[in-house]
């Protein structure tokens, strides 16, 4: 396949490198760019060249999630709910491909990682970040709820109530935070992040891939089995719910116009 909204490489030593190109926009989740990942990630995990796989971000941010403005346009042409159910459906299914896909998955983030931005950073087996990371739980700010599994993997990873935390105020985690919380791995200077992640990489592809593939099963079947059907039978209801709701409408033409929104719970 060939991609316009990411790049695709694979170094000599077996590293699948997807790097999403669309910085202009800070690497939004549309739907050309969930194709792309899409295929990207299914191409890396049939090739038997590649070991490994690192996810990054082109330009200052790793991903700003979904695009707010193009979810204002919808609303003031009608809400197209099959469109968004299926697009969310999608990335949601993706989510669940990398946490439970043999092979294990870098995330290199740098820069914000925002609403489902920040979700996608959080299949990485290894999550590096630079010392500039930015993790926003957005999703508030537009009275909606963390989608494509957000909440499942964070409530895993942090805790019940710091999860609660985050999501409901909706406020920056930077770099040391982050590492506090076990959110990344480790933190590394912006203009170093690269040669670090790829040091850790070409470690891990000389070792015994077939242990790593083994308790990377493990770990998903303890704690991970149960997220796609949390995606599809929990969240997504929820999540369709809220579209529907004036708050919604106010959140996403707030953030266009640059304003506090005034939500009235409805």
């Amino acid at each position: 396949m060939k991609f316009i909204n990411l790049n695709y490489s694979v170094t000599e030593e077996g590293i699948a490198i997807i790097e999403m190109n669309n910085p202009d926009t800070l690497n939004p989740l549309d739907k050309p760019m969930a194709d792309e990942l899409e295929a990207a990630f299914h191409q890396a995990e049939k090739d038997h060249e590649v070991k490994l796989i690192v996810l990054q971000g082109a330009g200052r941010a790793f991903s700003g999630g979904g695009d707010v403005s193009y979810f204002n346009d919808m609303v003031k042409a009608g809400l197209d709910l099959e469109l968004i159910s299926r697009q969310m459906l999608q990335v949601g299914h993706l989510v669940d491909f990398i946490k439970k896909m043999p092979k294990l998955v870098i995330t290199e983030v740098h820069g914000a990682a925002a609403g489902g931005g920040a979700t996608l950073a959080l299949t990485g087996d290894f999550i590096f970040c630079a010392d500039n990371v930015k993790f926003v739980q957005a999703f508030v700010n537009i009275s909606l709820v963390p989608d494509i599994g957000g909440t499942y993997l964070l409530s895993r990873m942090i805790g019940p109530n710091k999860a609660m935390d985050l999501i409901i105020t909706g406020r920056i985690v930077r770099a040391d935070e982050a590492k506090a919380l076990g959110i990344a791995y480790e933190i590394v200077p912006k203009e170093g992040l690269n040669n670090r992640v790829m040091e850790f990489a070409r470690n891990l592809v000389r070792g015994p891939l077939v242990a790593y593939a083994n308790a990377k099963r493990e770990i998903y079947e303890i704690n991970y089995r149960g997220l796609i059907n949390y995606i599809e039978n929990v969240e997504f209801p929820m999540q369709m719910d809220a579209f529907r709701t004036a708050d919604f409408a106010e959140g996403v033409a707030a953030f266009c116009e640059k304003r506090k929104a005034e939500f009235k719970g409805k």
